[in-house]
């Protein structure tokens, strides 16, 4: 009896242990990681372009650039999302696992930052407090972009190759330069 109970032990480790090698992420080749990451960067950023609209918030009355804050502002939320969950999807190389993580952080900030910058400007009652709303929003999304760049430092010399190479990069910068200012709902 004992060695049936052992026999089966051990079956249930080893497939235990076979499943679990077979749910890991292969890991990806520096130019194919690249390839992923300017892809889900170039989705998130058409995805923000198409959200905007040519109204100059200013001139709008408080209700309807809350509005279209709300509006704007959940599409951003959602284009974080996706793009959390499209880095997420990718195994980087090894020595690309600090600046993806930090990237995925990014990412997934940019979207808590921006549900925090909309219920403030769904409680604000004046311009003023929405301003501080957005100024607040930025100085956060500065503090994130820091450390994506921080990361950067860590990226070889052919990592930084790949990402400068792929030409579904387009206007995602560099890593290591300095980023473009967030997108910002336009309140």
């Amino acid at each position: 009896m004992r060695g049936v109970l052992h026999a089966g032990i051990v079956i249930v480790l080893l497939s235990f242990a076979l499943s679990a090698c077979g749910s890991e992420k292969a890991q990806a080749s520096p130019d194919d990681w690249a390839a992923g990451v300017c892809s889900a960067e170039q989705k998130f950023a058409e995805a923000i372009a198409n959200s905007r609209d040519n109204a100059d918030p200013s001139s709008l009355e408080l209700a309807a650039r809350k509005e279209r804050a709300a509006r704007v502002g959940n599409i951003e939320i959602e284009a974080a999302k996706q793009l959390e969950k499209d880095l997420d999807a990718i195994e980087p190389p090894k020595d690309a696992k600090q600046f993806h993580e930090a990237i995925i952080n990014n990412a997934r900030e940019l979207a808590k930052t921006i549900e925090t910058q909309l219920d403030a400007i769904d409680k604000a009652t004046t311009a003023q407090q929405i301003a501080v709303a957005n100024a607040s929003a930025e100085f956060d999304r500065q503090g994130s972009n820091t450390e994506v760049t921080a990361k950067a430092a860590t990226l070889t010399d052919e990592l930084i190759q790949a990402l400068t190479t792929q030409p579904q990069c387009g206007e995602v910068p560099v890593p290591g330069e300095t980023p473009a200012p967030a997108p910002t709902p336009g309140v």
